[in-house]
């Protein structure tokens, strides 16, 4: 034990090395040192430009961001114009079919109108005609019954208005020649008749 108490007191009178690293010492503050240059130079030079990098990126996606919106705004601003143009042109469409079908409805009127009155006109043109023709006819029947007449009144007065016979005879004549008269009327009346 003696040894022992000799040891303990050995190492009681050395100088004791301070291994405590709550108390400061020269590698510390040289630590130190070092961990504050390396700060400053982040700080300066390292921290800066990342944040001008970090930045400059946060700004491209806004920007992206803000194209993306403007981008989705004209496309739907452009959707909006082509159902507008499409519907226009429908309408468009509508509009031009529904002219057109009223323009053929006039054309057809005006043509069934024209050929009516073409129509018309050529029965009026063929009923005058008619007529004149009629008119013709009846004159010259007339001219024909006043030849008979004259005729007639010429005999009798040449021949004898006591003979029986003769008289009998005298106005069977007058009778077929205004007979004959009728059957040219009638016939030229139906035929007047048939052509209408």
């Amino acid at each position: 034990m003696a040894v022992h108490a000799a040891a303990a007191q050995a190492v009681h009178a050395m100088p004791q090395a301070t291994n405590n690293f709550l108390i400061p010492n020269g590698t510390f503050f040289f630590e130190l040192l070092c961990f504050l240059v390396v700060l400053y130079i982040l700080g300066k030079y390292i921290v800066p430009r990342l944040s001008a990098m970090i930045e400059q990126r946060q700004r491209t996606i806004e920007q992206q961001f803000k194209d993306a919106e403007a981008a989705k705004e004209r496309l739907e601003r452009a959707e909006r114009e082509y159902k507008e143009a499409l519907a226009e042109t429908r309408r468009e469409a509508t509009r031009l079919r529904e002219e057109a079908a009223a323009e053929k409805a006039s054309i057809i009127d005006e043509a069934r109108q024209e050929a009516q009155a073409r129509v018309q006109e050529m029965l009026d043109r063929a009923q005058g005609q008619i007529a004149a023709e009629r008119q013709q006819a009846i004159n010259a029947l007339r001219a024909e019954i006043g030849e008979l007449a004259f005729d007639l009144s010429e005999k009798i007065v040449h021949s004898s208005l006591r003979d029986e016979a003769r008289q009998r005879q005298l106005v069977a004549d007058f009778i077929s020649g205004v007979q004959a008269g009728e059957r040219v009327e009638r016939a030229e009346a139906a035929s007047t008749g048939e052509s209408r």
